[in-house]
């Protein structure tokens, strides 16, 4: 990205914020973030995977889980994949808890947690796509979106209990409802349009 093609002026800047000369770990990150991989070498001692846009960590995890989909994840079926997202629920949980929250995967100490955030999310993804594929779509839309609402309002208060909760319960239930809903008229229109810049927005988060 441009971003990461500024590695002299980005070197310089952290030289005088830090106040001391770190180039050679910078333009080492310089060289595995370009090619979209994480660097373990905490450049000016800050622990980031991606020194020069720090939101590409759950870009990087996304390629390599679809990588892992290519090798064999498409080939298994619901129930497989139920026992796959279960086992790495319980492993998420576990770290969880002892991260504090599910707060990780943007440096290298939690690069663990983002890795099993990554895979329970993409096997319970495919395994809800899979389970919702078997009956009709009905119409709903502005009860699920309240309910999502309650949920984030009572649940989400940053510990690991709630983190876990939300993270393995309700997001894929929420998920779900809307896999088997339909959304009709001006529901439609925005949906689509929040859906359209969701991502893009996104990546831009940093800069």
């Amino acid at each position: 990205t441009g971003v990461q093609t500024c590695a002299l002026p980005i070197s310089m800047k952290a030289t005088r914020d830090f106040g001391f000369l770190d180039a050679p770990d910078v333009f080492y990150a310089l060289a595995f973030n370009s090619l979209m991989l994480p660097s373990f070498v905490q450049s000016y001692g800050v622990d980031r995977l991606f020194y020069f846009n720090a939101a590409s960590w759950s870009i990087f995890f996304e390629l390599a889980v679809n990588l892992v989909f290519i090798a064999g994840l498409r080939r298994l079926g619901l129930k497989p994949l139920l026992a796959l997202a279960g086992g790495f629920a319980v492993l998420l949980t576990v770290a969880a808890r002892a991260n504090g929250s599910l707060d990780g995967g943007l440096t290298a100490a939690t690069f663990h947690l983002g890795s099993l955030r990554v895979l329970f999310g993409f096997t319970a993804g495919m395994a809800v796509y899979l389970y919702a594929a078997r009956f009709p779509r009905q119409a709903g839309g502005p009860a699920t979106a309240a309910v999502a609402g309650l949920c984030l309002a009572f649940f989400a208060d940053g510990t690991w209990v709630s983190d876990s909760v939300l993270a393995v319960a309700v997001f894929p239930l929420l998920v779900l409802t809307g896999a088997r809903g339909s959304l009709r008229g001006a529901w439609r229109r925005v949906g689509g349009w929040l859906g359209d810049i969701s991502y893009s927005v996104y990546l831009l988060q940093t800069p």
